[in-house]
């Protein structure tokens, strides 16, 4: 440590941590629909995204009224992949874990398992990657991706969450795997002033000092006169992890950023005036986790022989300074809920973020990344049914503007470019229509344009020796993708849908630039939009005692997006762009025994993909597996809830992750050529350091985790307890196990083991 007064700030040391103690445009058409649970519709008002059931024709219907989601206006007859997580299951979730990556992991078909870390590293859904929206506003950065989306918002403020699986056509940049659309709440009309408290505290079974952390969540609802406001805030103080082998865990598992050891406030504040149809409304969101940890040292492992890395006292070096994770995301918003007999929305919002990484002693001399972006963007939308054209359907159209600012500096004194300001303008039009032209028949089609304008900086390239000047430049792309899908219901039992999306994305510039060994690399890089083509087919249908769900997807690009190993030095990574193939299948089942006390139900997921590659010697060679960072293996997932009494429920659920172990390791020699890249080509000799695990070819073994929930209302309030990794078991998570190269042996290390969270929460 650089003094003793640093060391006794940084927390991971059991009396410091006792003194802090007292203090997701439509959905693509794709797949079948999971409604998690339907008590979203009697607890809608709280969400900005309403949802509420009706009636049809004896058919349980789920109706969207809110204007913060993108879905179509009736998810059951949708052909398209969406899981819809409603409050009361996100409380549920909420009380075992407050990491929401835990809870996608659990409920989403296709989300990869969590890696206990602020990273979104080797988060994915069918085998492609995902992005992040709250209330449809974009908090992922394209431009230079630093993979802290996941968790970059107060979980205070979610009043549900929406999830596209499958690529988008109409929600634009990225997210050709899927949306995650986090829905937050606003204050109810019910009451003029009402307010919850909750305070929870979690730790291991192993070390209870050195791993307690609290937790304390603050709401209040203020409504009258057409006004409301709500307020909502949170603190928590994150203590150490610790292995089923008691063991502390390392503070940075993925090499992208922990929670260990982290201080994580949160506010959230939503304000609005109704007028008959005419609403105005403003919100501000803050999140900030900093991480101020002892332990940042490491005992580096053997991941060949499965020996874990470990952290030690003190850090890696005596300029290291505490890694964070901020989000700021403001906006307005004008609704007109009678335009034409549908809605119109005006929204402008700012974003700002900015993540600084763990110490790189390679880089500089020895320094920290930062990564900075701001985005401004305005879209008007316009939402109307087709009944006064004697149509019975609905046409979603609008427009928007996005600008988008990223950075990447490291922390010498005076700070210098590592990644080049990289500016984007994009301009997007889109519509999608739904049609029903006879009752059980509902089609859907839907088109999006987009037009980018990007200009990136001169640079001085710091990951070389010597370092030397790089050019910037300007790029500008069009895209136009499209969808289309049709869903048929033969009866409540059965509905049949197949459907066609197209998504987009532009490759990470900041990423694919910063390494370059060339003077012009935009010139060299050649970037284009990878456009994703998605094919799907399935059933769904609801039975007296269960609903469930199945489909068959299939996805292709032209021009992959992915890296390998620079052929100049294997431990940067170039762009690979070459065509892909991904396909799977999903299933979702949900319901109720013994007059509706036994809840149960559960998800699966199998994903395969595989990359085209310019073998000539060996045809059959010519396709090979993706890495592991793209297709995850086999999950399952399922829960099972049994009511003692309607007020004392006890859940209990798991989540099994599969194998993956599909490199031929036997085989390297024989092989003239690996990749082509913006580079060059990869040789024999490259090829083996990257079959060798190097890049995300290490086999991932599997690992079954489980949890128990438990609540009773007590003293007018509702007491949890939660207790997670039931059995104790220690195992890697799947992120921890994609690369088994010494290089890379920073990260391999283990999920937390048996730990438990308390807490009590009351309203008033």
């Amino acid at each position: 440590m650089a003094s003793k007064d640093k060391s006794e700030k940084r927390r991971g040391i059991s009396v410091n941590i006792k003194q802090k103690h007292m203090l997701m445009a439509a959905v693509a058409c794709c797949g079948p629909v999971q409604l998690v649970n339907h008590a979203w519709a009697q607890e809608a008002p709280a969400a900005s995204g309403a949802r509420q059931q009706v009636d049809v024709e004896g058919t349980t219907e789920i109706i969207i009224t809110g204007v913060n989601s993108r879905l179509s206006p009736s998810i059951d007859t949708f052909p398209g992949s969406v899981t819809v997580i409603g409050s009361e299951e996100l409380a549920t979730q909420l009380a075992i874990s407050t990491d929401v990556a835990a809870m996608l992991a659990t409920k989403v078909p296709g989300f990869a398992t969590q890696s206990f870390s602020s990273s979104d590293f080797g988060q994915t859904m069918r085998g492609r990657g995902l992005s992040y929206y709250v209330d449809g506003m974009p908090i992922s950065n394209p431009l230079r991706d630093g993979g802290r989306s996941l968790r970059s918002v107060a979980t205070s403020a979610i009043g549900g969450v929406e999830v596209i699986r499958g690529a988008s056509a109409l929600y634009g940049n990225g997210g050709n795997g899927g949306a995650v659309n986090y829905i937050t709440k606003r204050a109810s009309n019910e009451k003029g002033f009402s307010g919850r408290t909750m305070i929870s505290v979690s730790g291991s079974f192993d070390n209870l000092a050195d791993s307690l952390s609290p937790f304390i969540q603050q709401d209040i609802e203020l409504s009258g006169g057409g006004f409301d406001l709500l307020l909502t805030g949170s603190a928590e103080f994150v203590g150490s992890f610790f292995d089923a082998q008691g063991d502390r865990i390392a503070s940075d598992p993925t090499g992208n950023g922990g929670i260990t050891d982290s201080d994580i406030y949160t506010m959230y504040a939503k304000g609005g005036y109704t007028n008959g149809d005419h609403r105005v409304e403003a919100s501000y969101m803050f999140y900030e986790q900093t991480q101020n940890t002892a332990w940042g040292g490491l005992i580096l492992g053997v991941p060949q022989d499965d020996i874990k890395t470990r952290p030690a006292l003190g850090q890696v070096d005596p300029r290291v300074v505490d890694q964070y994770s901020r989000n700021r995301i403001g906006q307005i918003s004008y609704i007109f809920s009678n335009f034409f007999g549908g809605t119109a929305r005006a929204q402008a919002y700012h974003i700002k973020n900015s993540s600084l990484f763990g110490f790189n002693a390679r880089r500089a001399g020895g320094t920290q990344s930062l990564i900075e972006s701001r985005k401004a963007g305005a879209r008007l939308d316009f939402n109307n049914r087709l009944d006064d054209l004697g149509i019975d359907g609905s046409l979603l159209w609008g427009a928007e503007y996005i600008r988008d600012k990223s950075v990447q500096t490291v922390n010498t004194d005076p700070a210098r470019v590592f990644v080049p300001e990289i500016d984007q303008k994009n301009y997007a039009g889109y519509g999608q229509i739904e049609l029903r032209p006879i009752q059980p028949l509902t089609l859907n089609g839907g088109v999006r344009y987009d037009k980018f304008d990007i200009s990136v900086a001169d640079f001085t390239v710091l990951d070389s020796s010597p370092e030397f000047n790089a050019q910037g430049g300007k790029l500008s792309f069009e895209s136009v993708v499209v969808n289309a899908g049709a869903s048929f219901q033969l009866d409540r039992a059965l509905t049949v849908f197949t459907s066609y999306s197209e998504g987009f994305s532009l490759p990470d510039i900041g990423l694919a630039i910063r390494g370059t060994r060339v003077v012009d690399p935009l010139v060299a890089l050649r970037p284009e939009p990878v456009v994703v083509k998605s094919y799907e087919i399935g059933v769904r249908g609801q039975l007296d005692f269960l609903n469930y769900s199945f489909a068959a997807f299939r996805s292709t690009s032209r021009l992959g997006q992915g890296f390998a190993p620079d052929p100049a030095n294997p431990l940067l990574s170039v762009v690979v762009r070459a065509p892909e193939r991904v396909w799977g299948l999903e299933g979702t089942v949900d319901g109720k025994l013994f007059d509706d006390r036994l809840s149960w139900g559960g998800t699966f997921t199998l994903v395969r993909g595989k990359r085209q590659q310019n073998i000539d010697s060996d045809p059959e060679l010519e396709w090979v597996p993706l890495p592991n960072d793209r297709i995850p293996p086999v999950k399952v997932s399922g829960y099972l809830e049994y009511e003692i009494t309607p007020d004392f429920p006890v859940r209990l659920q798991a989540v099994y992750s599969g194998r993956r172990d599909v490199f031929p390791r036997d085989q390297a020699d024989a092989l003239d050529t690996c990749c082509t890249t913006a580079g060059g080509t990869i040789p024999v000799a490259q090829r083996q350091i990257w079959e060798g695990s190097a890049s995300n070819f290490a086999r991932v073994k599997p690992f079954v985790t489980m949890d128990l929930l438990a609540s009773h209302p007590i003293g007018g309030g509702k007491f949890s307890v939660a207790i997670t990794n039931l059995l104790d078991k220690f195992y890697f998570p799947t992120a921890n196990q994609f690369t088994r190269h010494i290089s890379r042996a920073q990260r391999f290390v283990p999920a937390p083991g048996r730990a438990f969270r308390i807490a009590y929460t009351f309203e008033y």
